[in-house]
């Protein structure tokens, strides 16, 4: 992984090297549906094909945080606001793509579902 500091606060982190090393798809963890997907798009579209969008299904393995509050984290958009010293809002939102099929955009929410959860160390 690469990470870089330009001041204030904001960062870059790129997981690309590492992520894409092997098959980002093939690294992540088990998701409901994931198998039907991944044989809809393959049976649809071809080995070459499916096996390029289910690596975009993954995010982009790429982090760039803007200080105070906004990030951009694989395929989610975090905004994060403070309340109180003891308590803060985050506001989550998951990016899809156009020009791809239907299975590619179910996954990527999948995977980014599971963020905040797997985040928290569980």
């Amino acid at each position: 992984m690469y990470a870089q500091s330009f001041g204030n606060g904001h960062t870059f982190l790129d997981q690309r090297p590492e992520m894409f090393a092997e098959s980002a798809w093939q690294r992540q963890r088990p998701q409901p549906g994931r198998e039907t997907y991944e044989a809809q798009l393959r049976q649809r579209l071809g080995d070459e094909e499916a096996t390029r969008l289910l690596e975009v299904a993954v995010g982009s393995g790429m982090n760039l945080n803007i200080f105070p509050n906004l990030l951009f984290i694989g395929n989610q958009i975090q905004v994060v606001e403070p309340l109180a010293v003891d308590r803060v809002q985050l506001t989550w939102y998951a990016t899809t793509l156009t020009g791809v099929p239907e299975e590619v955009n179910v996954l990527r929410i999948a995977y980014a579902g599971g963020f905040p959860e797997f985040s928290r160390g569980r």
